[in-house]
């Protein structure tokens, strides 16, 4: 892949994520953060990619006041996302819907979407897109792109090969397979020379991956849960004293 290639595909990259980042400013719609912060993940998986033609000293990144950004994006869509799960589960069990709860959850979204605007002020895409332009190498070698594909192999491997999983392992693996998934179109031909025959087939991919994000959702509402307790717990020692 020649640096025009490279070059276009980060081009149209960064002019979507900036589309989405001015959009998601207005009000922080949960469906556009979600817009923004899947162009991030297929930027980041693509960036993974180009990085293995370069030095670690010459790697491009993603600058941190973006990543910082990213990060407090995804607590607010955590919290619109669980407080939907809330109010369906109500509605399909006939449950009153806990008021309480709800105006806590409404309140740590206030807080992260301030949180989120004053973030915004520190960044420039602009200056990220010239940063990125700068760093790209002259080309990515078929020898580079079967190297990050057997790199995916060994690092996914490993972690199906444990003998147990914890939150961390699964997250992580599900991280993997979506790098797969977004860089298809790169690393497709070099799959089934270093992957085992399941994972050659994208369905198959997709299929996993959907089903570790539905368990990464089963324990948010966990933790959601269990620190709205705790709350309610030293509300009420204080009480007492």
């Amino acid at each position: 892949m020649k640096i025009n290639k490279i070059r276009s595909i980060f081009n149209n990259s960064l002019k979507k994520i900036s589309k989405h980042y001015n959009n998601l400013l207005e009000d922080f719609e949960p469906e556009v953060i979600h817009d923004f912060r899947l162009e991030i993940k297929k930027l980041r998986a693509f960036i993974r990619l180009v990085n293995t033609e370069v030095t670690k000293k010459k790697s491009i990144k993603i600058k941190q006041k973006i990543k910082t950004f990213y990060n407090t994006t995804g607590k607010i869509r955590n919290v619109q996302l669980h407080k939907q799960r809330i109010i369906q589960m109500c509605m399909s069990l006939s449950l009153v819907t806990p008021e309480t709860y709800l105006e806590l959850l409404n309140e740590e979204e206030a807080q992260e979407k301030k949180k989120a605007r004053v973030e915004a002020e520190e960044i420039s895409f602009p200056r990220f897109k010239e940063t990125v332009m700068k760093s790209m190498p002259e080309e990515l070698t078929t020898a580079s792109i079967r190297s990050f594909t057997l790199q995916k192999s060994d690092a996914l491997l490993a972690l199906l090969s444990l003998s147990a999983y914890d939150d961390k392992t699964l997250h992580n693996t599900r991280k993997i397979l979506k790098d797969i998934l977004y860089d298809w179109d790169y690393i497709m031909p070099y799959l089934a020379s270093v992957f085992p025959e399941y994972f050659i087939h994208k369905e198959n991919i997709e299929s996993l991956a959907t089903k570790l994000g539905d368990f990464r959702i089963c324990a948010l509402l966990f933790l959601f849960l269990h620190r709205f307790i705790w709350i309610k717990s030293q509300a009420r020692q204080k009480k007492r004293y």
